[in-house]
Parts: structure tokens; C-alpha cells; sequence
């Protein structure tokens, strides 16, 4: 495909797009959607709300033109615009049409879209979450909820996601998952990813997230590379300083343990190569 006719495909594809979004009054109005999709009056306003969202995320990279253009490449920058507004409608179709679901479950999943959307503006915003990652997060929404009405645990596909994804689907809000079966699991999965990314933030976030069933594994890991960060918190009076001291088939760790108890510990530094 020659350069030329690459951007002429993508600049009708943007059109289509611009289109779509500057007449995407609400769903519940929109005359693109099949009848299957109109929801009730009861429902119209948690619509509303997601409606309220994309057009937010269109905003947030500064331009008001009715696509989301984060990245310099402006086949991402349709991919992610074709997300946000294509993906996240078809989910709201998806939830109208389920006849499995009851109105509350309906409302529950839609009300977890709108908090997912605000959830991305804040943290792309601060910069803790990438905005490339965005039909990750509405695909691995959809399979955690398709899972979620059957009772399936959600652990597998947060597992297989990267952290900015999966950290995005459990954080967003502390309501749409929580019932089930693998939302403790997944929170502790999140937690390891970031431990994963971030070594020098293990021993912070060990603290911050106690009971984690991986504890003493990561405390063992960096040890070595942090011992001062090791000393302080095997001091500490808390869950991570008990895991510090409960590990004692470590020469290393269980050193830094000895001198952590002693009033004068910190002279020894200099001396822990040997």
C-alpha cells in the first residue's frame, strides 16, 4: 500500500469517526443504534453518563475535535479514537441485549463503564496509566464482565494483562468486581505487577499492602540491592517487619535482622560484604 493511499484511508476512516462522535448525542437517542439496543427510561441516565465520559476522553488530549489524539501516529490515534467510541458503544449494546441479565446487573456493568472512563482520564492525566492502553482495558473489561455473570473468576484474564490494564480494571471502582470469586486474587496480582516493574518501591508497597501471599518471595529478591530499606522496615512493628524476621533460612537477610535489633546496627554496613 503506497503512502498516499494509506492516508487517504485513514483520513475517511477519521471522518467516519469525527462523524460518529460530534452526532453521538446519546445513546439512548442515537438513530444508529438497532431498536434491540434503546434501553428502557430506568436506564437512559447510566447511558447518559457513559455518553458524558467518551466525550471527555475526546477532550483530555487537549483538542476539541472529536477524536482522541494522544500519540504522533495517526493510525493509533484511530485505533484508540475507534475504541473509545465504536467498542464502548457496542458494549452498552451488549448489556441492552442481554437477556440473561437482570436491571440491576445491567445497571451494575454500565455504571462500572462510566467509572472505568473516569478512572482513564484521571490516570492518563497523572500519568499513571498510559492512554495506548485504552482497548486493552474495554476488551479485558468485556471478558471479566462475561465471566462475572457466570460466576468465573476474572484472576486469568487480570493475570494476562499488563500492569496499566489490569490496575485500570480493578481500581477503577471497588463495586463492579468485587463479588467475585477472583477479585481478591486479582488485587494481589495487580500488586505483583507493580512490584515486578518497580523493585526499588518493594518493600513501600509490601507496607502499604499487607497479606500479601508473595511477601517473603519479593522481600528475598531485593534484599541484597536495598538492605538499608531491608533494615527499616525490620525494625517496623507491623505485617512486613514480621515477614522480614519470620525468614530465617537467609544469612543475609537474617544478619540484617541481628543488626536491625541493636541500637548500634547501622555501624555494621560497611561490613555486610563480609
Amino acid at each position: 500500500m503506497t503512502a498516499m493511499t494509506r492516508y487517504f484511508i485513514l483520513l475517511s476512516f477519521f471522518i467516519v469517526l469525527k462523524h460518529t462522535a460530534s452526532g453521538q448525542v446519546s445513546f439512548a437517542s442515537a438513530t444508529g443504534k438497532t431498536q434491540n439496543c434503546k434501553p428502557p427510561k430506568s436506564r437512559e441516565l447510566f447511558h447518559d453518563y457513559i455518553d458524558a465520559q467518551q466525550k471527555n476522553v475526546l477532550k483530555s488530549d487537549g483538542k476539541n475535535d472529536n477524536q482522541f489524539t494522544p500519540s504522533s501516529d495517526e493510525e493509533i490515534n484511530f485505533l484508540l479514537t475507534k475504541a473509545l467510541i465504536n467498542n464502548i458503544d457496542a458494549l452498552q449494546c451488549k448489556i441492552e441485549v442481554d437477556s440473561t441479565l437482570k436491571d440491576q446487573m445491567k445497571v451494575k456493568y454500565l455504571r462500572g463503564i462510566d467509572y472505568l472512563l473516569k478512572f482513564f482520564i484521571s490516570n492518563t492525566k497523572s500519568k499513571k496509566v498510559s492512554p495506548l492502553v485504552l482497548p486493552d482495558i474495554i476488551n479485558a473489561y468485556d471478558k471479566c464482565m462475561q465471566n462475572d455473570k457466570k460466576g468465573l473468576s476474572i484472576e486469568g484474564i487480570i493475570n494476562s494483562l499488563s500492569y496499566e490494564a489490569g490496575y485500570s480494571i480493578i481500581k477503577a471502582d471497588n463495586t463492579t468486581f468485587e463479588k467475585n470469586p477472583g477479585y481478591k486474587a486479582s488485587q494481589q496480582a495487580v500488586v505483583l505487577k507493580y512490584c515486578n516493574l518497580h523493585p526499588e518501591k518493594i518493600f513501600l508497597t509490601l507496607y502499604q499492602n499487607p497479606d500479601m501471599p508473595f511477601a517473603d518471595s519479593l522481600v528475598r529478591t531485593v534484599a541484597q540491592k536495598y538492605p538499608k530499606q531491608l533494615y527499616d522496615y525490620a525494625q517496623a512493628n507491623n505485617k512486613l517487619g514480621y515477614v522480614i524476621r519470620n525468614i530465617t533460612d537467609d544469612g543475609f537477610i537474617t544478619t540484617i535482622v541481628k543488626m536491625a535489633k541493636s541500637k548500634d546496627g547501622q555501624q555494621y554496613f560497611c561490613f555486610l560484604d563480609n
